[in-house]
């Protein structure tokens, strides 16, 4: 998921690049540092996918004892319920100490800064509801990227668990996000919406919610999300500024064919890139070249605007 600016000219003087230490939330005191280009030469944005079910902890207790070593990775955690994949999870945040006062919010300005010193301009934000947990989390980062200024956020509604949304109801939770200066928007001031599973509402439901977010004031850059290349991609261009794909799990799937489609139709196109995906309950497990050195500068963020 992207976010800022689509395309500057790139720079005339070479990418430098600078040793960023990621030590402050290692367990071991450790400090691994590695480059971070402090220019980018292509002029496109980067943004990660951020998906707030699993934060940097769930519940502010030692690493030792908290819900992700409890549940999440224990075989026999949350009533054994994922004792047949061997629990949940395979890996977690790397742990910290509790934190006094607002721990969420702390997380999430932590989260923030990790992403900016990994080079990615903001991040498309997965809003999986409009009241409860997840939601409190999406409104955490966005304050938090309020108060940064550097760092960009685009509405990613998730079909999958909103889509009973009437398209009402969907600017309704699109306009609170937009209302956040941290809101990614074009230079002519549209606010970027890129709905993950986009093609699981059809063209008449995206086009009465971008009327009813323009009867609230706010214009619209529409750049759908697809989980599968729609049969109606001709109508979904009439009402977007771009699209994307969620994408593989393998540096061989390139989009092209795709890719190439959408220039013809005139639009912008979000690639995705994506350095490997393990979901052990749903006996999943792609690995993209095990990030192999040739492949680092393809694979270190999630998607990029071209």
């Amino acid at each position: 998921p992207q976010p800022t600016a689509i395309a500057a000219p790139a720079p005339t003087a070479a990418p430098q690049t600078v040793t960023a230490a990621a030590s402050d939330n290692q367990a071991n005191g450790e400090s691994r540092a590695f480059p971070v280009p402090t220019q980018n030469p292509t002029g496109r944005k980067v943004f990660a996918h951020y998906f707030t079910p699993y934060p940097l902890s769930l519940d502010n207790l030692p690493a030792d004892r908290d819900y992700y070593t409890v549940n999440y990775l224990n075989p026999n955690g949350e009533g054994g319920k994922f004792a047949a994949s061997g629990g949940l999870l395979r890996d977690r945040p790397i742990p910290r100490q509790p934190l006094a006062g607002n721990y969420a919010l702390a997380d999430a300005r932590t989260e923030l800064q990790q992403a900016k010193q990994s080079g990615i301009d903001g991040f498309t934000l997965n809003l999986l509801d409009h009241d409860g947990v997840n939601w409190r989390r999406a409104q955490n980062m966005l304050t938090a990227a309020d108060e940064d200024g550097g760092f960009t956020i685009v509405p990613m509604p998730d079909m999958t668990t909103i889509g009973w949304l009437n398209p009402d109801q969907m600017a309704d939770l699109v306009q609170q996000v937009g209302n956040h200066r941290s809101a990614y928007r074009l230079p002519d001031g549209r606010l970027v919406l890129s709905p993950f599973y986009a093609d699981k509402k059809n063209v008449d439901y995206w086009k009465a919610t971008i009327a009813a977010l323009q009867a609230r004031g706010i214009q619209v850059a529409f750049m759908p999300t697809f989980v599968d290349w729609p049969a109606d991609a001709k109508g979904f261009a009439q009402i977007s500024y771009g699209f994307s794909m969620w994408g593989g799990r393998s540096p061989a799937n390139t989009y092209d064919v795709y890719a190439s489609q959408v220039k013809a139709m005139g639009l912008k196109w979000m690639q995705p890139v994506a350095v490997q995906d393990q979901r052990p309950v749903a006996g999943v497990y792609d690995e993209a070249v095990n990030r192999s050195e040739e492949h680092t500068s393809e694979l270190q963020s999630p998607f990029y605007l071209v």
